[in-house]
């Protein structure tokens, strides 16, 4: 079953009892998985699992969204806004379906309460507000993609300018060799992704791959962590901010070969211990960045 490595940490999470899960006081996790390892604290250890079940569940869930608007808000602060369109979104714990950003808002003003839970044909089971019509790119990619968790569309600036040239994504620094195999184009259509038929296209033309550009619209990334949705996005960002600068440029082009790149990819620590130091910088920025407001 779909839920299996989530549902053997986290136990079952019912419908009824999802808004007291969310509204809990955080307690101490390992948020390194966002809430997969959480444990009990000593002073809870001694009583039953079966009398305790839902209590760790609920810290895992809510660690989990909180985290997951940590990087809405990240994303915000790396160039990723655009007023209130952007959405990320996680798969739900007990294989319910997805929570997602809802409308309204914009990616900076993500709190862990401003999530929705859907079920993947789009049907809110749980959460207020407006959602998202492009909901259909979260569901096809988590449908088809059973090892990530996580999935990110946005509407970057110079990600924006590079999906309106005629070009792929070439390996010109770190940023864009980070990526194996380089994020792809989808060029289908530059419409709203709002249809299950059009979100399978998109997930058919990401296939493998960490993030994709979708032609005269923006992008979508994945992860199995927030950490690497955060740094995919991110980096996406800046590979398409250097190549879309330099297209500016009559000068020569130069770019590594894939022998070099793969090299250069390597050093670069392109792991989860790696990404995970990225992901660590990035909330460090952020809290500084909220304290001064």
């Amino acid at each position: 079953m779909e839920s299996d490595k989530w549902s053997k940490v986290l136990g079952w999470v019912d419908n009824a009892q999802t808004e007291e899960l969310i509204n809990q006081p955080a307690a101490a996790c390992d948020s390194r998985q966002l809430g997969l390892k959480c444990s009990q604290s000593g002073q809870h250890a001694s009583r039953s699992m079966k009398k305790n079940r839902s209590k760790p569940t609920a810290q895992a869930l809510r660690r989990s969204l909180r985290e997951l608007a940590r990087v809405a808000r990240v994303l915000a602060l790396e160039g990723h806004e655009d007023i209130t369109l952007g959405h990320v979104s996680m798969r739900d714990p007990a294989g319910r379906g997805l929570w997602i950003k809802r409308g309204g808002i914009g990616l900076g003003e993500v709190g862990a309460k401003d999530f929705q839970l859907i079920d993947f044909d789009g049907n809110l089971l749980q959460g207020k507000g407006e959602r998202h019509n492009e909901w259909p790119i979260h569901a096809e990619l988590l449908r088809t993609r059973p090892e990530i968790d996580f999935v990110g569309h946005t509407h970057a600036d110079y990600i924006v300018l590079m999906s309106c040239l005629d070009e792929e994504l070439r390996p010109y620094t770190h940023a864009a060799v980070f990526f194996d195999p380089i994020p792809p184009r989808f060029t289908q259509t530059s419409e709203l992704i709002t249809t299950p038929e059009l979100g399978r296209a998109l997930a058919a033309a990401v296939g493998g791959a960490a993030a994709a550009i979708i032609r005269n619209h923006g992008c979508c990334f994945v992860g199995r962590s927030v950490a690497e949705l955060c740094t995919n996005g991110i980096l996406l960002r800046q590979a398409c901010e250097i190549q879309f600068k330099l297209s500016l440029s009559n000068a020569r082009q130069v770019w590594p070969e894939a022998a070099e790149a793969a090299r250069k990819r390597a050093a670069l620590s392109v792991n989860a211990s790696g990404v995970e130091l990225y992901w660590n910088y990035y909330r460090r920025k952020l809290e500084q960045h909220e304290k001064r407001r």
